[in-house]
């Protein structure tokens, strides 16, 4: 989300004659450039990738394109004149044509934009960030510019370490300022919110604990670690690590603070048949970007593909079940689009996810109201509520005084009012000890279940639970309580043997039965 300063040459620049580049970035220069006059190529580091930059000339007119090592296109300078006429007006809204000192297209990142570089009359450099549609994308700003919170945040992560540049992005659902920092002579980008905390940071293998260190280095052993992000991503911190193995393929993996492995990147041929079949036929047509093998939850995969030049994801279990795909508004019955349109009004749809649970397939609906806060509901394929989002002032008293205790020392994530058997119940999700977690509350303030993990059971509990799943896996564990008879029991989602195999543990270990599909 940094505004990049992709093709300006660092101190590490070395020009090399065009024969000793790689042979895609050879290939890449003969298919696209032809016969134009290749002036120069330099090679460089850009956050610890070898990039080359081309300089040629085309029709009397010096130019630079960027490529990675493997000659795929990272950028390309463009001149206004080549632009369509909405974008230039776009772009004319912020700086005026004779102040626009550069444009880049920048091909490397989905959607692509334009990154604009110009000086203002009293000589002051400025450059922001446009989509193809002319929204701005992100803006650079001073210091002196930002929220007296966000100075004090970036001040704060900062530590010696000076700002050399920020930027005010608006691709997320919320405000985020992105700093470039000189840390001993090498820069690192800093993130943070609005309220001026954490989001990211570009940090050292050595700046992260000890936990973290062991993990990633267990995990890279066999190649070179890139990079090394630490992330705040909804209460957990984490921390995320881009290497290349000994043969220079890229991959990619997360650990929680504790040393967990969260995810890491796979390629398909590493996934099993059954989830390789699934992918293949949900992808049809579609290119193929990513696959995250994730341990959070038990195993699942969660997939990234291309269509039409729009990314969009879909989750697997790992038995091939699909359990979450990404869908347009276009996409979906016409009556859960009249529901939704009924709901947002004049708002904007941020995102669509279809799910299926139980049997039952739902959709969940991110969107942002005309004043900008974010809301969130889902319907049922009739188009009925199935739950909205609400926050904790907006529940009953009853509810709430169940909510707070219950949370604790956690961090409140999200309430979601559900409309389930005629019934009214609120289910909540919080963090606590770096875990998600959730429960849920009656309309009279009486708590119906709460997640727990196999560790936090009675030894009897656990003993019956790791019996049963012996060949197969844990996938979630929950304390029911009974309203009428007191007392509580476990229902134990799992997959035994590939299959979705749920039974229910008594308090004192007794298996109680298999829980019917």
């Amino acid at each position: 989300m940094a505004l990049p300063c992709l093709l300006l040459h660092s101190a590490s620049a070395e020009t090399v004659p065009l024969a000793q580049a790689p042979s895609g970035v050879q290939k890449t220069i003969k298919e696209r450039l032809g016969n134009a006059q290749i002036e120069d190529v330099d090679r460089d580091l850009d956050s610890g990738k070898v990039i080359f930059t081309i300089t040629f000339g085309i029709n009397g007119q010096s130019r630079e394109m960027t490529l990675g090592e493997d000659g795929h296109i990272v950028s390309a300078q463009v001149f206004l004149k080549d632009l369509s006429l909405a974008l230039q007006m776009a772009i004319q809204r912020v700086a005026a044509a004779d102040a626009i000192e550069r444009i880049e297209k920048v091909l490397e990142e989905n959607p692509e934009y334009y990154s604009i570089d110009w000086k203002a009359r009293d000589g002051q450099a400025h450059s922001f960030d446009v989509w193809e549609s002319g929204k701005i994308k992100s803006m650079q700003v001073t210091l002196d510019e930002v929220p007296a919170a966000v100075r004090a945040g970036l001040q704060k992560q900062a530590g010696s370490d000076a700002v050399k540049t920020i930027a005010k992005s608006f691709e997320e659902a919320d405000v985020q300022y992105v700093a470039t920092l000189d840390h001993g002579g090498h820069e690192r980008d800093l993130t943070v919110s609005e309220a001026g905390e954490l989001l990211r940071m570009d940090i050292a293998l050595a700046d992260a604990p000890a936990t973290v260190q062991q993990t990633v280095t267990s995990t890279a052993s066999q190649g070179a670690i890139t990079s090394i992000e630490k992330v705040v991503d909804d209460g957990h911190l984490q921390y995320e690590v881009e290497w290349k193995t000994k043969e220079g393929a890229a991959r990619s993996f997360t650990v929680l603070e504790s040393g967990k492995l969260l995810s890491m990147r796979v390629s398909l041929e590493e996934t099993p048949p059954a989830v390789r079949a699934a992918i293949a036929k949900e992808i049809g047509g579609d290119k193929l970007k990513e696959v995250a093998k994730s341990f959070d939850d038990g195993v699942a995969y969660d997939v990234t593909v291309n269509r039409n030049g729009r990314d969009r994801d879909f989750s697997l279990r790992e038995n091939g079940q699909i359990s979450r795909v990404e869908v347009s508004l276009a996409e979906i019955p016409p009556i859960v689009q009249k529901g939704i349109q009924h709901v947002i009004g004049t708002g904007s749809i941020t995102s669509i996810d279809r799910t299926v649970e139980d049997d039952r397939t739902q959709y969940n609906i991110d969107w942002k109201a005309s004043d900008g806060t974010a809301h969130a509901f889902s319907l049922l394929e009739n188009g009925s509520m199935k739950s909205v989002r609400v926050a904790l002032e907006e529940t009953p008293p009853a509810v709430n005084a169940a909510i707070v205790p219950e949370v604790g020392s956690g961090k409140l994530k999200e309430i979601a009012r559900s409309f389930d058997d005629n019934a009214v119940t609120y289910d909540v999700t919080f963090v606590r000890d770096g875990r998600e977690r959730d429960f849920t509350v009656t309309e009279a303030g009486k708590l119906e279940r709460r997640q727990l993990f196999l560790e936090e059971l009675a030894a009897a509990a656990q003993g019956t639970i790791k019996r049963v799943t012996a060949k197969g896996m844990i996938l979630r564990i929950d304390q029911m309580f009974n309203q009428k008879k007191g007392g509580f029991h476990m229902e134990v989602e799992s997959l035994v043997d590939g299959k979705q195999y749920d039974f229910n543990v008594g308090q004192n270990g007794l298996f109680l039965g298999v829980e019917k599909p």
